[in-house]
C-alpha cells in the first residue's frame, strides 16, 4: 500500500472523532499530489473555490483609499499571485466530516481580511496580541455560543473545549448546530463548527470532559491559559475549577444565560480570594464530588442568589420533574451570554481594567419591560410592633365594665393569673398572627383582637379569627380546669366590630365527671404543636377516632368526621394539595402567605410571631421552591400559563402519611357558635397530642368553600374559578356537610417523629394588660 493510499483511507476513517481540517498548499509539490489523489479518490467531495473573489477583497483591502479601475485590480492581483496560478495560490482546507474541499487565503492574508471589520474597536496590535492567548471553556451548551463568538471575532489564538456530553435533541433551541449532529459529542462539534470558520485557531477539546485527573493538564499543557471560561454544570468541576485556576493564577469567567448574569473572578490580580465571591466558603470539591442531586441544592443556592434570578425562572424552576424535566434556557439568552462573556474575556486579555464582581446585562431593564406591582414587601414584614401595642381603647372599655353583672365570680391570686395567661398565650392562630389582645382586671379576663392581626384572604367572613379567638379562651378554660375553677365565658358579640368579644371570670370547680376528664387536657397545653413531619401511613384502631368523636361532642354544635380511608386519602391529597395551589396563585393570599414566612430562628424570635420555615419539615429541594416561590411576578406567569402543579407538591408529598383528614363543622352561623368551634378544635387538638398523634392544619379548603358557597370567586380568572368549583365539588363528594352546616376546619392526624420546637409568641405585654385590683392580697 503506497503512502498516499494510506492517506485518502487515514482521512476517511472515524469520521465522528474526527474535528480537525487538513491543509494543502499547492504551491508545494507534495501536497499538490495528495490533493490530486484526495479528489480522484473522493468523486463525492464538494469543492469550493473563491479564491479570486478573497484575493480581490483583499487587494481592496490594502488600498482603502484608492478606487481601482479594473486594469488596476488585475495588475495588484498579478503582483499577488507571483506568478502562481490561482489554484496554486493559498491553502486548500479539506473538511472530512462534511466532505467539502474549501480553497481559502493563507493563515496571514486570511486573518487581514476576516478581521477587517474589526477595526477599530479592535486595533491590528490587539488583534496580534489575543492572536497568541489561550483560552478554555468548560462546558458547551452556554460555551458552544462563547466559542463561536470567540472564533469569531479571532479574539483567541487557541481554544481549549471540554466537554463529555453528546448533542441531543434538546439541545437545539440554544446550540446553533445542525441536526446531522445529533449524537455527536459537543467538543467535538464546537471544534468542527471553529474550524468551518476559521481553520487557522487552534483547537484541543476533552472529549471526555473535565476531573482531577485532567484539570492541570487542560489549565497548562502547551502552555498555561490566559483565560478560563466555567459553564459546566457539575458543581464539584465548578468548584475544582476554580481552584486549580486559582493556583495557576488564571481569572475566570461564568455566565449563567438568565438576566445576562456574568461572573467574573480575577484570580490573576488577586490570587488569595476566595472562589465564587466567598459564596460557597471556599467549600473542598471532593466533598462535592459524590453529594446527590438534592444535597448539592443548598449550595447551587447560595452560589446563583434565587432572589436575583429573572421571575420566568423562577416560575419555570417550580416546574421541574412536574411539567418540564429539567431547567430551561433559551437561544437568545445563552447568545447574549455568549456575547457577554467573549467582549469580557477580550477586555480582560487586552489588559482593561475588569474588576472581579458578579454583573447583569438584563434585557428587559434595559429595553423597559415593566413589571407589574406586587402586594409581596422584599422580606416577610410581622405584625408585631417594636412598640407596645395600645391598649387604650380597650382599657376604657373595661374601666366602664359593670363587675356587679357577673355572679359567683371569685378572686385569683397572682399566681393563678400569670398561669392562665401564659395558657392563653399558647393557643394556635393562622400563620401564628395571634389576633387575641387581653385586660386583666378583678380577676376577670376580657377578650379583644387585634383588627392588623385578624384580617387576610384565609379569614372570610372572620371565620378565621372566630376559630383563633374561641382557642385561646378554650386554654383559659383547660387551664382553669387544672386550678380547680371553672370558667364562666360571657360572650359579647357586637364585639366584633372592634369592641369586647367575651368576659371570662371564674368560680370554685364542681365534682362534674366530664370536667373533670377535661382537665387532664392542660398538661399538653404547652406541648401543643403542629406537626408536619412526614413518616409512613399509620393505621389507627378506632378506639382513638371514638375518643376524638366524643370530645367534639363535648362541646355543643359541632360535629366531627374523620376519613381515613386510602382511596379517600389519596384524592383528598389531590384535593387539599390543590387548595394550596389556588392559594398560592392568588396574589392577596400569596402575599398573606409570604408575610407569615419566618426564614430563621433569629427572625422568628425577633418578631414573635409567623411560621418558622425550620418547623416545615421540608427538603431541601422544597426549601428552595419555596424562596423561588417568594417572587409573585414569577408565580403570576405560572398562573398565566395554567401551570404551578410544582407548588402542590409539599402539601401532596404530607397528606401521603395522613392516617387520616378531620373535619369539624358546625350547625349554626351564629358568631358565639363559631368560637365555640375555635374551642372544640383546640380541644380535639390537645387530646390528639395526648393519645401521640401528630395534628396539621389542612385549613386553605375552608374559605375555598366559603367562597364557592357564597359565590365570592371574582377575584380568580375563569380557569381558577372553574378549579375551585370542581375542587370544592370533590371535597363534598367525600364529606358530609349539610345545607346549614359549615365547615370550620380540617386537619390532617398522623403518626410522625415529635416536634421539638414550637412556634415563637408574641411578648407577654404585647398580649395582656394587667390592671390594678387583680390578684388578691
Amino acid at each position: 500500500m503506497d503512502s498516499l493510499t494510506k492517506f485518502t483511507e487515514k482521512i476517511t476513517e472515524r469520521l465522528d472523532a474526527t474535528f480537525k481540517p487538513i491543509f494543502f498548499r499547492a504551491n508545494n509539490e507534495d501536497d499538490k499530489k495528495r490533493l490530486e489523489v484526495l479528489i480522484e479518490r473522493n468523486p463525492n467531495i464538494l469543492i469550493f473555490d473563491t479564491i479570486y473573489d478573497q484575493l480581490s477583497e483583499l487587494v481592496k483591502i490594502e488600498n482603502p483609499s484608492v478606487t481601482l479601475s479594473p486594469e488596476q485590480s488585475h495588475e495588484h492581483l498579478q503582483r499577488k499571485l507571483g506568478g502562481l496560478t490561482y489554484s496554486e495560490y493559498g491553502i486548500w482546507v479539506f473538511y472530512p466530516w462534511s466532505r467539502r474541499l474549501v480553497h481559502l487565503l493563507d493563515n496571514e492574508e486570511f486573518g487581514k481580511v476576516r478581521t477587517n471589520r474589526n477595526n477599530y474597536i479592535i486595533t491590528p496590535e490587539e488583534q496580534q496580541v489575543l492572536s497568541t492567548k489561550k483560552i478554555g471553556i468548560i462546558g458547551l451548551s452556554i460555551g458552544h455560543s462563547v466559542a463561536m463568538t470567540l472564533a469569531t471575532e479571532r479574539s483567541v489564538g487557541e481554544l481549549r473545549l471540554a466537554d463529555f456530553d453528546l448533542i441531543e435533541l434538546s439541545n437545539l433551541n440554544r446550540i446553533q448546530t445542525g441536526t446531522h449532529n445529533l449524537g455527536l459529542n459537543k467538543s467535538i462539534v464546537a471544534a468542527r463548527a471553529i474550524a468551518e470558520i476559521d481553520p487557522f485557531i487552534s483547537v484541543r477539546i476533552y472529549r471526555g470532559g473535565i476531573s482531577d485527573s485532567n484539570i492541570n493538564d487542560f489549565l497548562t499543557e502547551g502552555g498555561k491559559l490566559d483565560l478560563l471560561v466555567e459553564v459546566c454544570d457539575g458543581l464539584d468541576i465548578k468548584v475544582l475549577a476554580r481552584h486549580r485556576a486559582r493556583a495557576y493564577k488564571i481569572p475566570v469567567i461564568m455566565d449563567t444565560s438568565d438576566k445576562g448574569m456574568i461572573d467574573i473572578e480575577r484570580f490573576d490580580k488577586d490570587p488569595f480570594r476566595p472562589i465564587l465571591h466567598g459564596l460557597l466558603a471556599d467549600v473542598d470539591p471532593v466533598s462535592l464530588k459524590n453529594l446527590s442531586t438534592k444535597e448539592k441544592i443548598p449550595f447551587v443556592v447560595k452560589m446563583i442568589d434565587t432572589d436575583k434570578i429573572s421571575n420566568r425562572l423562577k416560575a419555570s424552576l417550580i416546574e421541574v420533574e412536574q411539567t418540564i424535566s429539567s431547567w430551561p434556557q433559551l437561544g437568545s439568552a445563552v447568545a447574549l451570554g455568549g456575547a457577554t462573556t467573549a467582549d469580557t474575556c477580550r477586555k480582560i486579555l487586552l489588559e482593561t481594567d475588569i474588576r472581579s464582581g458578579r454583573y447583569y446585562v438584563d434585557i428587559n431593564k434595559i429595553i423597559g419591560v415593566q413589571q407589574s406591582g406586587t402586594l409581596q414587601s422584599e422580606s416577610p414584614v410581622s405584625l408585631n410592633n417594636p412598640s407596645s401595642f395600645d391598649f387604650a381603647p380597650f382599657t376604657l372599655t373595661v374601666d366602664q365594665f359593670d363587675f356587679d353583672t357577673i355572679q359567683d365570680r371569685v378572686d385569683l391570686c397572682e399566681h393563678q393569673i400569670q398561669a392562665i395567661c401564659y395558657a392563653a398565650l399558647q393557643a394556635p392562630s393562622g400563620g401564628n398572627s395571634q389576633p387575641c389582645k387581653w385586660i386583666v382586671k378583678n380577676s376577670t379576663f376580657f377578650l379583644f383582637y387585634d383588627q392588623d392581626r385578624a384580617g387576610g384572604w384565609l379569614n372570610v367572613d372572620n371565620l378565621g379569627l372566630y376559630i383563633a379567638l374561641g382557642t385561646a379562651i378554650e386554654n383559659i378554660y383547660i387551664k382553669a380546669l387544672q386550678l380547680n375553677l371553672n370558667s364562666n365565658i360571657h360572650y359579647y358579640p357586637l364585639g366584633l366590630e372592634g369592641q369586647m368579644v367575651a368576659a371570662i371570670s371564674f368560680s370554685h370547680l364542681n365534682s362534674d365527671h366530664v370536667l373533670q376528664e377535661l382537665r387532664g387536657l392542660a398538661k399538653y397545653i404547652f406541648i401543643r404543636n403542629t406537626n408536619r413531619n412526614q413518616g409512613d401511613r399509620h393505621f389507627l384502631p378506632n378506639s382513638f377516632y371514638d375518643i376524638l368523636q366524643g370530645v367534639s361532642r363535648s362541646v355543643s354544635g359541632c360535629d366531627l368526621q374523620i376519613i381515613n380511608g386510602d382511596e379517600q386519602l389519596d384524592e383528598l391529597g389531590e384535593i387539599l394539595s390543590a387548595c394550596d395551589r389556588v392559594r398560592l396563585l392568588t396574589e392577596q393570599a400569596h402575599a398573606d402567605f409570604y408575610k407569615e414566612m419566618r426564614w430563621s430562628a433569629a427572625e422568628a424570635e425577633k418578631t414573635g410571631d409567623g411560621v418558622e420555615v425550620e418547623l416545615l419539615d421540608m427538603t431541601v429541594e422544597d426549601l428552595v421552591g419555596l424562596r423561588v416561590a417568594r417572587d409573585w411576578n414569577s408565580v403570576k406567569l405560572l398562573n398565566s400559563w395554567n401551570k404551578g402543579r410544582g407548588l402542590q407538591k409539599m402539601t401532596r408529598e404530607s397528606l401521603k402519611s395522613a392516617s387520616a383528614i378531620a373535619l369539624i363543622s358546625v350547625s349554626s352561623t351564629q358568631i358565639t357558635d363559631f368560637i365555640e368551634a375555635g374551642r372544640c378544635v383546640e380541644r380535639i387538638w390537645l387530646c390528639a397530642n395526648g393519645l401521640g398523634l401528630a395534628v396539621q392544619p389542612m385549613y386553605t379548603i375552608i374559605p375555598l368553600l366559603q367562597r364557592t358557597k357564597t359565590g365570592d370567586l371574582e377575584e380568580f380568572s375563569t380557569e381558577i374559578k372553574q378549579e375551585i368549583k370542581d375542587i370544592t365539588s370533590r371535597f363534598e363528594n367525600i364529606v358530609s356537610i349539610g345545607d346549614q352546616e359549615s365547615a370550620v376546619f380540617a386537619f390532617k392526624l398522623s403518626v410522625a417523629d415529635q416536634v421539638h420546637k414550637k412556634s415563637s409568641r408574641l411578648p407577654f405585654d404585647q398580649v395582656f394588660h394587667l390592671l390594678s385590683s387583680n390578684a388578691q392580697e
